[in-house]
């Protein structure tokens, strides 16, 4: 009699816990039915030379062209700079929504760059409040040119590590922070350092539902040898959404489209017309039938 109501309050004490489990199993999916996440803070995978926190959406390919010209103050004679041409052709794949690797081909320094993304906070209002998206980003690059006698192979490598941070405050405004850590294994000059921590702001404003207006300037937080600073990386851009892509015109005083290049090595100034004209142009690529967002840009 006694094994009986042992038995008879065990087997009650497993039913209310298991009907409590699947009360909180409700409640999480319920909460996940409700969370809002927030989607397009930027139009495109980059800014203008930086990624943004957008990644290609899972089995997408984002392809992306980029050019950089001249300085414009090479007059009529060099078209203002349009005769010279720097440029680099990439591809990322969207491994998952919050996960994505890509590789490039620059050809500044003959340099192959290959990364990874991954998202690690998302956005989002309502259930689950979280105030902004964060991205993990870090690259490798491989120079292909040749080197000198004293240079052996392991001077080819560069590397980048980037924290992108960013909120889309309003429908037409959005923000982000990068505080970057990028090293050279071989520097351009001896007075650079081979390793230069820098931070970056990006900003994107929407003038109309396809066209924005973009933002963007890293300042190196380290000093070169001798004491003196390094010069910022400033950019602006356009955004055009066409389609199945995001064009995007970009006026910049750096030059290399990875930031191990630009943020570094960037020597121009605005107020000397140091300045280049560029494009980018962001193709997005259904893959294996993976889900192709509604909106242009196929990013997430």
């Amino acid at each position: 009699m006694v094994m009986k109501k042992i038995s008879t309050l065990l087997l009650s004490l497993c039913c209310a816990n298991f009907i409590y489990s699947q009360e909180n199993l409700l409640d999480l999916v319920d909460e996940e039915a409700k969370t809002e996440y927030t989607k397009n803070t930027f139009k495109a995978v980059r800014i203008v030379n930086s990624h943004s926190v957008e990644l290609p959406a899972k089995e997408n390919i984002q392809f992306v062209i980029q050019h950089r010209f001249g300085r414009v103050d090479e007059g009529w004679r060099n078209f203002f700079g349009i005769d010279n041409a720097d440029m680099r052709i990439g591809m990322e794949y969207g491994i998952f929504d919050w996960w994505s690797a890509g590789w490039g081909r620059n050809s500044v320094g003959g340099t192959f760059d290959f990364y990874t993304r991954l998202k690690m906070l998302r956005q989002s209002k309502s259930a689950k409040k979280i105030p902004f998206t964060m991205v993990w980003y870090s690259n490798l690059g491989i120079t292909s040119q040749e080197q000198s006698e004293v240079a052996d192979r392991v001077h080819r490598l560069s590397y980048a590590h980037q924290l992108l941070i960013a909120r889309k405050f309003t429908r037409d405004f959005s923000f982000q922070i990068m505080p970057t850590y990028t090293h050279e294994n071989l520097v351009l000059y001896e007075n650079d350092k081979n390793d230069i921590f820098s931070v970056g702001f990006g900003a994107r404003y929407l003038v109309t539902r396809s066209i924005g207006l973009n933002l963007e300037y890293f300042q190196p937080v380290t000093k070169r040898q001798d004491g003196e600073l390094y010069v910022g990386a400033i950019s602006f851009g356009l955004d055009i959404e066409t389609g199945g892509h995001v064009f995007q015109v970009t006026v910049t005083n750096s030059t290399g489209m990875i930031e191990q290049i630009y943020i570094p090595n960037s020597t121009g100034y605005w107020w000397d017309k140091d300045i280049r004209l560029g494009f980018n142009i962001n193709r997005n690529i259904t893959f294996r039938g993976g889900k192709k967002k509604k909106s242009a840009e196929g990013v997430k």
